[in-house]
């Protein structure tokens, strides 16, 4: 088009810059917002938010901002943009941040909402301050937010009481989520999935069943999230034959469903079972993903079992999985389990990064196979990072106390509390223990924990 001489106007930028964020191109993005610039239309309302959407379907975050800020003005379709980039990139505070501003200025419609109730849902915050112009502000909490849903005359809104009910139901306000189902007009399939997977959450095994059955005689058919939801329910609630019953019920169960089975026996320590059925995937040719590997791995390193754990290593090297940080935490855990601390030490040195998950990893590989002295060196690194968490300082105290190594215990100590985990019920027990194998009873009593 700029080759033959035409100029793309507000409308040619806008479709292209939506596909861009279809295709999630966000390199042709910024190539679009340069022409944008230099044609001074990156400034224009339309224009502006084709550049925030794009941005936002691109996870680029940073740069939807930018562009937000720059607006002139911003109306309803920017700030629901917006809301929802934050609500997808888990940046908690900058959304509730969002939903403050868009209530200060009167913008607020049935989609924030669902994006705000979709924060509260997946945090665990449960209140936030609403900026109403006086300086104390006004404490909102989800429940607050549902008041303002019926203020706003959104209650039959289907897709926000969805929301609702997700909100109550992941907090565990089961009775708030039951009376909100039984008022509405209008349910789906979600409303019955949400409640499932509430009473799922709760241990209330047999009122998912009730509400699967009542979904059932009310017209709904079940779909795999209903059975993935009821599986969680069986399996949460320790009753394995009954989540295997309704998994063999599936006639083409997805990975979404073998990783919930997989999960189950793990969590229930049918970590032989887990193993089996692994290799029964494998058999039927269901492609595992990232969640599998680390359950199977996990399962494999309480039984000991060295040569599942390197078959399972083979899989992901095969699969692409092995610079996996979720993954390499779980083939460190097995390695050291297993007595293999030179190939845990080797996993570890072949990942270009490292999340914490995957220093104590290490850090627990070297304590459990003896070699304190190397996990003290290995603890040292982390701190130059950063890094220790209650785990951490609680493993390498163990290690001062094979060690009987007072001083090192006391420097750890004062570390301990430096840094804020003098509470801890973990490290103050491995506290009380190192001071008590070294010698030292009174020791504890020295510092303030």
């Amino acid at each position: 088009m700029g080759a033959s001489g035409f100029l793309p106007t507000r409308f040619t930028l806008a479709s292209v810059l939506s596909a861009c964020g279809g295709l999630g191109h966000v390199e042709c993005g910024r190539e679009c917002h340069g022409v944008a610039i230099k044609l001074g239309l990156d400034r224009n309302l339309y224009v502006g938010n084709a550049l925030l959407g794009m941005y936002v379907k691109c996870e680029s975050i940073a740069d939807a901002v930018a562009v937000f800020k720059d607006l002139p003005e911003q109306n309803e379709v920017s700030f629901t943009s917006m809301m929802e980039g934050l609500v997808e990139g888990d940046c908690i505070d900058e959304a509730f941040d969002m939903f403050r501003l868009m209530h200060r200025v009167g913008i607020i419609d049935c989609v924030s909402l669902s994006s705000v109730l979709g924060v509260c849902s997946k945090s665990a915050v449960e209140e936030f301050l609403v900026n109403d112009g006086n300086e104390k502000g006004l404490k909102m909490h989800g429940k607050q937010i549902h008041g303002l849903v019926i203020k706003l005359g959104f209650e039959g809104d289907l897709h926000i009481n969805n929301s609702l009910l997700d909100m109550y139901a992941k907090h565990g306000y089961m009775e708030c989520a039951e009376m909100l189902f039984n008022s509405m007009l209008e349910v789906s399939v979600v409303s019955w999935n949400v409640m499932i997977a509430g009473y799922g959450k709760q241990y209330h095994k047999e009122r998912a069943m009730e509400c699967m059955e009542r979904m059932r005689s009310c017209g709904f058919e079940p779909d795999e999230i209903t059975y993935v939801n009821m599986l969680a329910a069986c399996l949460k609630s320790g009753d394995v034959e009954a989540g295997l019953k309704i998994f063999n019920s599936m006639s083409l169960p997805s990975l979404t469903s073998w990783n919930a089975i997989l999960s189950g026996y793990s969590q229930n320590e049918y970590h032989q079972e887990a193993v089996m059925l692994f290799r029964e995937m494998q058999f039927r040719k269901v492609r595992p993903d990232r969640t599998t590997f680390a359950i199977v791995l996990s399962s494999c390193a309480v039984m000991g079992l060295l040569e599942g754990g390197k078959q399972i290593h083979a899989a992901l090297l095969k699969a692409e999985f092995c610079t996996d940080l979720y993954v390499t935490s779980g083939l460190i855990g097995v390695y050291s389990k297993c007595g293999n601390i030179e190939a845990a030490k080797h996993i570890f040195n072949m990942v270009p990064q490292h999340d914490i998950v995957c220093w104590n990893s290490m850090l627990a590989g070297l304590s459990l196979n003896s070699l304190d002295k190397d996990a003290l060196n290995f603890f040292q690194q982390m701190l130059g990072k950063g890094l220790p968490t209650e785990f951490s300082y609680t493993t390498v105290l163990n290690c001062c106390s094979s060690l009987t190594s007072l001083l090192q215990g006391r420097q750890v100590h004062s570390l301990v509390v430096k840094n804020g985990h003098a509470n801890d019920a973990y490290v103050g027990t491995a506290l009380i223990d190192m001071y008590c194998k070294c010698g030292d009873v009174d020791g504890p009593d020295s510092f303030s924990i």
